[in-house]
């Protein structure tokens, strides 16, 4: 399994994103050049939630008031695996 990166997170923990799950996000346009842009989402994030059902899946959203209105939202989840 390769990294392509590695973050601590708003909670302290260890996230990291691999080479198929980027790939998987680069199939949307929009995400192109955004990797910091998620870095961001996950270490300073406008708020975070968590799936109802699976307490081990987190949605990070980051608001970035400089970007055109229907994209200044950016959406990030993580499933922690321990």
């Amino acid at each position: 399994m390769e990294k392509v990166v590695e973050v601590i997170n708003k909670h302290g923990k260890r996230v990291y994103l691999t080479k198929e799950r980027y790939k998987h996000i680069l199939s949307h346009p929009q995400m192109h050049n955004q990797l910091e842009s998620i870095k961001q989402a996950l270490q300073s994030p406008t708020t975070v939630r968590h799936d109802e059902g699976n307490r081990k899946i987190a949605y990070f959203y980051k608001y970035f008031k400089e970007r055109d209105k229907r994209e200044a939202y950016l959406f990030v989840s993580v499933k922690y695996l321990n």
